[in-house]
């Protein structure tokens, strides 16, 4: 392979203005030059496809895409199009990376000139103060060789005996792959999806692919803001996703053996989605905390999507629990009229458990050692309990054929 490898990188862009000029400097100053940076601005009306020209202007690998607002894989799709680069590598646009990055990758695709690069580890960023390096611990440094190493790859994706406990990431940006092999997957992605469509996408070209290769690397800063596109779900689009991926998990006759990591991952978006639907449904303890008897005095951590629907049927009228605080390591905030506090506020209260509601196992642990820290009582920390996930039926109205 030649020394000279030109990268395509994607960046999907929609009304980030305060984050897209710090993500769009950090690819430009990558310390590896041989690159094409397309900016695809999905119809932003915040100032965001100004900032995009401004930066056209100044540095000529640039290709700057202004489409009316059709979503996320709509966003993609056009990036894919437009590249021109052996290899195509995709940085949100809410997000940034470290200079070293893409020449890390490149030396990686010199080395073993894969169809595919996992590039494993990032930093979550929480607001100015709190960041958490994450890697998928399980997932081996080496080269996957042929379509049965690769499908068993793929089959230690997820740990089926825990909630969503990934051993590889399906990020989108977490990957580099081939850019004819990413063109045609993305090209066969419903445009109407845009919640995890990164599943579908990386799970499609992992089938496809003849050779992957992993590394590690922790030079990607993933920001979590509270607007993000990932918190709002519908049903009707996951029972899109659903279908979409049932068939090419039929069609590459893996149904049977990945039929869990497909159910593990609907369940995951239910409960941001349809959350008071379990709620309503059990009546003996708090969904999916089954140590959460009616009558608890609860401390609620985590102020993500499904901390959000946990905190709103707490709070509206439900008088089998009471809420005594709920807290976050991003704290002092509002959210619907409730002061987040500090995880230092726990000893100020008396309680029977702490609801970590965090659907990530390895961010949940790291959650409950903190509290242990702060002085938290073991015993009386709960995390979202696998079995009674994996066990639940879908609520009422949601059958997929």
């Amino acid at each position: 392979m030649r020394d000279n490898i030109l990268l395509s990188v994607i960046v999907p862009i929609y009304n980030i203005k305060e984050y897209i000029d710090k993500c769009i400097a950090s690819i430009c100053k990558q310390s590896y030059k041989n690159l094409e940076i397309i900016l695809v601005d999905d119809g932003s009306t915040d100032g965001c496809s100004q900032i995009c020209d401004d930066y056209a202007e100044k540095d000529p690998r640039i290709h700057v895409i202004h489409k009316e607002n059709g979503g996320l894989v709509s966003a993609r799709k056009a990036g894919a199009e437009a590249a021109a680069g052996e290899y195509v590598i995709n940085v949100d646009g809410d997000d940034w990376i470290e200079r070293e990055r893409l020449q890390n990758l490149v030396n990686e695709i010199k080395k073993n000139s894969p169809d595919m690069v996992c590039i494993d580890g990032f930093v979550r960023e929480y607001g100015e103060t709190y960041h958490v390096t994450v890697n998928f611990l399980d997932i081996k440094r080496a080269v996957y060789v042929g379509r049965e190493k690769i499908r068993e790859f793929l089959e230690n994706a997820l740990d089926s005996k825990h909630f969503y406990t990934q051993k590889i990431p399906f990020t989108q940006w977490c990957w580099a792959v081939r850019r004819e092999l990413y063109k045609k997957v993305q090209k066969q992605i419903d445009n109407r999806i845009n919640m995890c469509e990164d599943v579908l996408c990386i799970t499609a070209c992992i089938l496809e692919s003849s050779k992957i290769s992993c590394m590690a690397d922790n030079s990607y800063h993933y920001i979590q803001r509270d607007n993000s596109i990932v918190c709002c779900f519908h049903t009707d689009e996951l029972k899109l996703w659903y279908q979409q991926y049932y068939k090419l998990l039929e069609e590459h006759d893996l149904l049977g053996r990945l039929h869990f990591l497909l159910n593990q991952t609907v369940m995951l978006h239910l409960l941001g989605a349809n959350y008071q639907a379990f709620f309503k449904r059990e009546k003996n303890y708090l969904f999916p905390f089954p140590e959460v008897i009616p009558g608890s005095r609860v401390i609620l951590y985590g102020v993500g999507n499904l901390g959000r629907k946990i905190a709103q049927v707490l709070q509206n009228g439900c008088e089998n629990y009471n809420m005594v605080l709920w807290i976050d390591k991003n704290s002092g905030r509002m959210i619907d009229n409730y002061k987040i506090s500090g995880i230092d506020e726990i000893c100020k209260v008396e309680y029977d458990y702490i609801v970590i509601a965090n659907i990530r196992t390895y961010l949940s642990e790291q959650i409950k050692n903190d509290l242990i820290r702060a002085g938290a009582v073991e015993e009386k920390i709960v995390l979202i309990d696998a079995e009674t996930i994996n066990n639940v039926k879908f609520p009422e109205g949601f059958e997929i054929g």
